[in-house]
């Protein structure tokens, strides 16, 4: 069997397109299609049907897809045994919200390592439930979680069935993060009033699938959603009639772009940061010098008294 295939499957999923991921796997249509059809022929299995939504898989093609992956991902860590036994490989992956203060930390986290050795670091931003799969798969080692707390059962239920262990990193409450210039910055306390004609500013950290709703009620009929964090302060920046929720920011983001927090606390939710990891697994000592950075990280920013 051509695990070559399995690649092949694995996009045409992700897509829900032959023709994107014939695109995106720099082939010709035709012959991506012909390699679907033999991996199907020697499988007996039908893993992909065609739909008004675009091409998704069978219940079966389910069930192969989520072996493929983890095949995949076995075989790119089989891959770095290739490494020579002379040389120190610094290998670290790790998915992430988008706070600020663990953006910090992983930058001075990577400013840390011997560049004299070998560096391979993969890093990347998804939501929670995502990120709880992805590291359930195996794709990543470790991830760091945000939820509200509110839904605390949830996470709790849902990385057990994972078979996923964690540690906490800290809980903390939102805090209103605005430009220096906005019309309610000065005022000593922030009501709901003083926000709901603002322009809301939201990203998608503590937004949970599969529950209805979002995780705070909309205060705000003005609302615009990014997921880029360097464009949601352009916009506080430079939009002083709006505001975001947020966890802390280091002091040097706020001086870059003057901007401030704000305690708000009849109107913010408290929220839980954890670091998630397989049951079983080990931390290397890249891993462990991670989780360290993260604590101080979370420490510079904690302990700042906020109006």
């Amino acid at each position: 069997m051509n695990t070559l295939y399995f690649k092949y499957a694995v996009e045409v999923e992700r897509t829900h397109s032959i023709t994107r991921a014939a695109s995106n796997l720099y082939m010709a249509q035709p012959n991506l299609s012909k390699a679907i059809k033999e991996l199907e022929d020697t499988l007996g299995i039908t893993i992909f049907e065609r739909t008004p939504k675009g091409v998704i898989p069978t219940l079966k093609g389910k069930e192969f897809l989520e072996y493929a992956k983890k095949i995949l991902i076995q075989m790119e860590k089989m891959e770095s045994l290739k490494l020579s036994k002379n040389r120190v490989c610094q290998s670290f992956n790790v998915a992430v919200p988008g706070s600020c203060y663990i953006s910090s930390c992983i930058s001075e986290f990577i400013s840390e390592l011997d560049v004299s050795q070998d560096i391979d670091i993969n890093v990347e931003r998804m939501n929670s439930v995502d990120m709880i799969n992805s590291v359930s798969d195996g794709k990543y080692n470790l991830g760091i979680i945000h939820y509200p707390l509110e839904y605390e059962n949830y996470f709790t239920d849902f990385l057990k069935d994972k078979n996923l262990k964690s540690e906490v990193i800290w809980t903390f409450e939102h805090l209103l993060l605005m430009s220096r210039n906005n019309p309610v910055s000065e005022k000593e306390k922030i009501s709901e009033q003083d926000i709901e004609n603002l322009i809301e500013i939201m990203h998608d950290d503590i937004y949970v699938p599969y529950i209805n709703g979002i995780t705070k009620k909309n205060i705000s009929s003005k609302r615009i959603v990014i997921h880029e964090k360097i464009s949601q302060f352009e916009i506080l920046c430079n939009i002083p009639q709006s505001f975001m929720w947020a966890s802390p920011v280091p002091e040097y983001i706020l001086e870059h772009y003057n901007l401030i927090h704000r305690k708000c606390s009849h109107l913010s939710s408290k929220c839980r940061d954890m670091i998630i990891f397989p049951e079983g697994y080990k931390f290397t000592d890249i891993d462990r010098k991670f989780a360290d950075k993260i604590y101080s990280s979370k420490n510079k920013v904690s302990f700042v008294e906020y109006i």
